[in-house]
């Protein structure tokens, strides 16, 4: 059954993320986040559940646009951004924006959260109308 794009939803355990992240170190971070992505969670108190909402937000984009993982776009291509007085943002590069395009993605809407141990994204995309 083919997936139907439009809503997608990720969970990340914060414990599980920050072994990759330690595991992983510069190599990881600049595989999956852009340049603000890493300059925005280095700048807060808790860098890792920073990074692990982010990478929440990116999967739940590939669901939304009925893609997974290996499926043509890169993590990276997936830009989630948020000062913390406004609303994440989600900008999308390369092949990501492509695939957004052919499927006429007009706009998003998207929600963070994180507890101790747990973070998560639910991401809608909105399409032109017919």
């Amino acid at each position: 059954m083919k997936s139907v794009p439009g809503l997608g939803l990720d969970l990340v355990s914060l414990s599980r993320f920050a072994s990759v992240l330690e595991r992983g170190g510069d190599i990881f971070r600049d595989e999956v986040f852009t340049l603000c992505e890493q300059e925005s969670a280095e700048a807060r108190k808790n860098p890792s559940q920073h990074y692990a909402v982010r990478f929440a937000a990116k999967e739940a984009v590939l669901k939304a646009l009925g893609r997974g993982l290996g499926q043509g776009i890169a993590l990276k291509e997936i830009e989630i951004l948020s000062d913390g007085r406004t609303p994440p943002s989600i900008t999308l590069h390369g092949n990501a924006l492509k695939v957004a395009t052919g499927l006429r993605v007009v706009g998003w809407s998207i929600s963070l959260s994180h507890s101790r141990d747990t973070c998560g994204a639910i991401v809608n995309a909105h399409f032109t109308k017919d």
